[in-house]
């Protein structure tokens, strides 16, 4: 039995028009959209695409390994179903990581790179975030994951907690009521910092941001300055410590 889709889906499946926005929340079904859009331009009778002529992009590996797989488990039922498309049997999906990687790793001496470069590990990633993050603490900052709604990445959370982290942003043109409030617990459950604002680029989704549509409830934006100026109080602190020890070993 087939997928009854809505007539928006449908339309974002059939739309050969050019250029198309489809912004929905999160569990409305765009993956799906998506992987059907994909398999009906591959298998149309009239004019088909190649597989490796698409690609598709997303925020993080998981969600890219995600789209993959799924993809991949439709172009392989089709293929059986089909075993005289060549279209299907040449399919490459990959994420858009290592599909940069290829790029990089064919044209490396265009780019100035030795051609034994790699990318760094999760152990050598994470030594970068945590310097990242200490850079920031001996500056006297304070250390906000940027609207992880939108790059849809809750996933690496946990581990910015375990790194230092001192806030999220919870508030953000892309963030759903769903969103807000999964990252209000994470904050609350972490004890971190809650900021927000409308972020200004132009447009999120389908719709124009301005300039103060989006903002932080007073009660975070007092709770922000407090934690600054404690920062700063424990940071001079540091420093004078720091000066009182170096005077006493001078003296010595």
């Amino acid at each position: 039995m087939g997928v009854s889709w809505t007539d928006e889906q449908r339309q974002a499946i059939d739309n050969r028009g050019g250029t198309l926005l489809v912004s929905a929340a999160a569990g409305s079904g765009k993956t799906a959209v998506l992987v059907q859009r994909v398999l009906d331009r591959v298998t149309d009778s009239e004019n088909p695409c190649d597989v490796d002529s698409f690609l598709i992009v997303t925020f993080t590996k998981a969600a890219a390994s995600e789209m993959r797989g799924k993809i991949a488990d439709a172009l392989t039922e089709l293929a059986a179903k089909q075993p005289q498309n060549l279209r299907l049997h040449r399919a490459k999906i990959t994420t858009v990581h290592a599909f940069c990687m290829s790029l990089v790793k064919e044209h490396f001496h265009e780019l100035g790179l030795p051609p034994e470069f790699r990318t760094a590990d999760d152990s050598e990633q994470t030594a970068m975030q945590q310097e990242v993050l200490e850079e920031v603490h001996g500056a006297g900052g304070i250390a906000v994951l940027a609207h992880p709604a939108f790059y849809d990445n809750f996933d690496e959370i946990e581990k910015y907690i375990d790194l230092g982290l001192d806030g999220i942003e919870v508030w953000h043109p892309s963030a759903t009521e769903d969103d807000v409030h999964r990252l209000t617990e994470i904050c609350k459950a972490h004890d971190l910092l809650m900021t927000g604002g409308s972020d200004f680029h132009g447009i999120y989704g389908a719709k124009t941001v301005t300039l103060g549509t989006c903002t932080t409830p007073q009660e975070w934006v007092d709770k922000l300055l407090g934690y600054k100026a404690k920062k700063k109080r424990a940071q001079r602190r540091a420093e004078k410590e720091a000066a009182a020890r170096a005077a006493a070993q001078t003296q010595e």
